[in-house]
């Protein structure tokens, strides 16, 4: 029996104007100047296609899906010049009220993200697929989340 396991990174989807995204982009920002790896969930289909249509490349491997790596401010400077605005934030008390509430979920996994991370490759990611998107190129493609 043979294998292939993608393992895609924090999906670019989880930012949002609604309460979810917005803590999660305040949770992000007290990370500090530790980058985030991204994904756009339309890439990993990508993948999982090749890893059909070229079985021999992807046999029994493990792939980590990256398509950008930023820090929140690094992402604030994108999201002003693409969408015309402040990404959405819930107030940093309650991002930092979560973390604490669920700490066994997603305190531990933001926990985890600042001492550690994906650690996945966005280079070889992007040599493997040139389209891949960055968060600019997605969040052109995706506006609409913020723009009524």
């Amino acid at each position: 029996m043979t294998y292939t396991i993608l393992r895609p990174v924090t999906f670019f989807e989880n930012l949002s104007g609604d309460i979810h995204g917005k803590g999660f982009a305040r949770m992000w920002e007290q990370l500090g100047q530790k980058k985030l790896q991204f994904v756009a969930t339309h890439d990993i289909g990508w993948f999982a296609a090749q890893s059909f249509l070229n079985p021999d490349e992807y046999r029994n491997k493990a792939v980590t899906l990256v398509g950008d790596e930023l820090t929140q401010p690094e992402a604030e400077t994108i999201f002003r010049k693409v969408v015309g605005t402040s990404m959405p934030m819930s107030p940093c008390p309650i991002a930092s009220a979560v973390k604490l509430v669920l700490k066994d979920t997603v305190g531990d996994m933001f926990k985890w993200f600042k001492a550690e991370g994906y650690g996945g490759d966005l280079e070889t990611c992007r040599r493997t697929y040139p389209e891949m998107q960055n968060f600019g190129v997605w969040l052109e493609d995706n506006k609409g989340r913020w723009v009524h």
